[in-house]
């Protein structure tokens, strides 16, 4: 996609410091861009999936692109960085984020569960993840196995699931806009392999 020019590593001074001078600079602006123009380009309907791909050889920096994300994004919540090691047959990329937003939440010192922003979204996680867990207990031979009406069901359920996430996430963004006194437009979430 993007290669790195190892040649300005010379004039590297500071991970923290993403301007033009810095090595990723090219590609942090191109990945900042994107990010936003996934925001705008979402109109009313919530994506779920917006993937930004960063390729490259073993040692070209790619890691090290990423700590420049997470550290310099300044208008999105950028999660901690997963190592793909946690996907497995057992565990999906939105359980991931899902228990990545709850651990922001449950180690956040300024929430109470008396926050009314805070309440939503517990009630949220725990709608979010009882579907989740219906429909992995479900899933193996659910279509041959199942009515007609009850496939419908699950499928309409699975369409909610988009709703619910949309609602945790736009509450999680309330929460940082309200309580942290941070307007972000949306969250990061950085897998490193």
């Amino acid at each position: 996609m993007y290669k790195i020019d190892w040649q300005k590593a010379n004039s590297i001074i500071s991970v923290k410091n993403a301007d033009k001078n810095y090595l990723f600079s090219e590609q942090f602006k191109k990945i900042e861009f994107l990010c936003n123009e996934i925001i705008q380009n979402r109109k009313t309907d919530f994506i779920t999936e917006s993937i930004i791909g960063i390729v490259g050889e073993r040692g070209s920096g790619k890691s090290s692109l990423l700590k420049t994300v997470k550290d310099n994004l300044k208008n999105f919540y950028v999660l901690d960085t997963l190592d793909p090691s946690a996907f497995d047959d057992s565990m999906s990329i939105l359980e991931l984020f899902i228990s990545s937003l709850y651990k922001v939440i449950v180690t956040d010192e300024d929430a109470t569960i008396d926050d009314n922003i805070v309440i939503k979204m517990h009630n949220q996680l725990k709608k979010i993840t009882k579907l989740i867990a219906d429909f992995k207990a479900g899933s193996e031979n659910f279509y041959r196995d199942t009515a007609y009406g009850d496939v419908l069901d699950s499928i309409k359920q699975r369409v909610e699931l988009s709703s619910m996430i949309k609602f945790l996430v736009n509450n999680f963004l309330d929460y940082q806009d309200v309580v942290k006194k941070k307007k972000y437009k949306g969250i990061v979430l950085c897998i490193d392999d």
